[in-house]
């Protein structure tokens, strides 16, 4: 929510139910700027949001979280990363959130994946630079609590962006990353209960 014409935006909450009527809305504000992007449920249904916060004096990753009656729960700010695309949540309810933030080595965009608790402590970061510009869209995680991140990848400097899959272990250790060749993105991720992605 906001005014394009100005510069104050909010992260704007929507509970609806299956008939499509509205239980509540919520706005939130951590910054000049808070936009939200993601939003998933963890083990206590309690609804998970995902955003960039962002101001004059910097930027990071924001979670907020709204009990099922719209309570805000707690809120988190990590002054790392642009725009996180993408929330999923673990057995563990350990946050996960995948975006952008910019490299500064290579002056693109890089792959960057945080893993936090359900508290908001950070556990581990990591991120992915080709060299050239590199975006993730979804994450999803496995039964052994692996991180699936999915995206595209400029990879060579190539006129446009290929398919690019990124697996980390629970501790954030890289064990997988492939790049199929076929032009585009992967705009999402959904794991089965054979662990097939």
């Amino acid at each position: 929510c906001g005014d394009i014409q100005g510069t104050d935006f909010c992260c704007w909450t929507i509970n609806i139910d299956k008939d499509g009527n509205e239980l509540w809305n919520k706005t939130y504000t951590d910054d000049l700027v808070s936009l939200g992007s993601d939003v998933t449920i963890d083990s206590d249904e309690n609804i998970v949001v995902c955003g960039l916060s962002a101001s004059f004096f910097g930027q990071g990753y924001f979670v907020v979280k709204y009990d099922n009656d719209g309570n805000q729960l707690s809120k988190h700010r990590f002054n790392i990363g642009n725009l996180p695309n993408a929330i999923a949540v673990d057995s563990d309810d350990n946050m996960i959130l995948t975006g952008q933030t910019h490299s500064q080595n290579t002056n693109s965009s890089v792959w960057h994946t945080i893993k936090a608790d359900k508290n908001g402590n950070l556990k581990w970061e990591k991120t992915f630079d080709s060299g050239t510009h590199d975006i993730p869209n979804d994450v999803s995680v496995d039964s052994q609590g692996n991180v699936v991140t999915v995206g595209g990848s400029l990879f060579s400097e190539g006129p446009s962006y290929e398919h690019c899959v990124i697996i980390y272990d629970e501790d954030g250790k890289e064990i997988c990353l492939k790049r199929s060749g076929v032009s585009g993105y992967i705009n999402g991720v959904t794991i089965d209960e054979n662990d097939r992605v």
